[in-house]
């Protein structure tokens, strides 16, 4: 699984096409069964299909024109009178309905997507930190690796994704408290941990590394960001002259 997947874009078509289908599919079922009042559960589930699909923009705009054609639907039916099933009570609670139900589809549909950009964001961050960084879910599958671990490892980043964070970052002797110590961090016990780690080189070769464990969300799923040190620290000493 890869959490920093982009946003879907979807193409022109889909974002016009799949709407007017849609739609198109509304009419004929509420000329069909000749009751007008099916358009705004109809119309309202059309919405909820489109909000995982289009672009916040776009969704609002099929959104105005969803509530047009319901208030439409709800006042006249097919033969251009007013329905006598739909007194004006029923049309504005009906038309209200709709309207509450799709502001908030269009409201989490942005939230969504905000959501996603800020993940992406973090993701160009991880990337050009000077550390080397992995993320892993709480499984321990790693979930991205920057340039700077995937040197580190001797190993691509494509590689890495998809293995496990135990196999790379702990000996076997110690997996067992590694283990424990991840899933207390993962259930966010703690802001953030320092440890130490024994990485696999790619010439079998376990080396030891500082680093810190941080818990975070991303896109409702629990993971941890570790930030690796890719040299040891340095002593600073200081010194006195006596003259």
């Amino acid at each position: 699984m890869n959490l920093f997947n982009a946003p879907h874009k979807p193409s022109l078509a889909e974002s016009y096409l799949l709407p007017i289908l849609g739609v198109a599919l509304i009419v004929i079922a509420d000329r069909t069964i000749h009751t007008v009042l099916l358009t705004p559960m109809l119309s309202i589930c059309l919405l909820g299909i489109l909000a995982f699909r289009l672009e916040p923009r776009v969704l609002t705009f099929w959104f105005v024109v969803l509530i047009l054609l319901v208030i439409l639907a709800l006042i006249q039916n097919p033969e251009n009178k007013l329905n006598p099933d739909a007194s004006m009570e029923t049309v504005i609670v009906r038309s209200f309905a709709f309207m509450v139900a799709g502001s908030m589809a269009v409201a989490m549909n942005k939230s969504r997507f905000n959501r996603i950009r800020n993940h992406l964001d973090l993701l160009h961050i991880l990337e050009l930190f000077p550390s080397a960084v992995v993320v892993s879910d709480s499984t321990g599958t790693l979930l991205f690796a920057n340039k700077k671990a995937s040197a580190m490892l001797g190993r691509s980043i494509g590689d890495v994704i998809g293995l496990s964070f135990f196999t790379f970052f702990t000996s076997p002797e110690q997996r067992g408290y590694a283990i424990r110590d991840y899933l207390r961090i993962i259930e966010q016990a703690v802001s953030a941990e320092k440890t130490n780690l024994s990485y696999l080189t790619e010439s079998k070769v376990r080396k030891s590394v500082n680093a810190t464990q941080i818990p975070i969300n991303l896109i409702s799923h629990k993971c941890i960001v570790t930030v690796m040190e890719s040299e040891p620290p340095i002593e600073i000493v200081q010194a006195t002259c006596s003259v």
